[in-house]
């Protein structure tokens, strides 16, 4: 019984664990927002470093950097809607 359970903690739960993805962020998109790791503009238009995401300055010209925060006019903030469904909506709304 214990070598199962030592076989859940080591396998399977490491697969449920995921790093937090910024305010505005789906998890479908969540992969390319990877804390200390430089921050590609999901337009490819340049990189920046990680913790200007979310700083309330629009960097990339998709809005991407800026998923939580209305300071691009392009931007798209994800709503997860609890009980209800997710949405994603301009971040002017915010």
């Amino acid at each position: 019984m214990a070598s199962l359970l030592l076989a859940f903690c080591v396998v399977i739960l490491p697969v449920f664990a995921s790093e937090p993805i910024p305010r505005g962020v789906s998890r479908a998109k969540g992969s390319f927002y990877k804390a200390g790791v430089p921050f590609k503009c999901l337009d490819g238009s340049q990189t920046i470093p990680f913790d200007q995401i979310n700083d309330d300055y629009c960097d990339c010209a998709d809005g991407s950097d800026e998923p939580g925060t209305s300071a691009c006019r392009n931007g798209r903030f994800y709503c997860v809607n609890k009980g209800y469904k997710p949405e994603s909506i301009p971040s002017s709304r915010l």
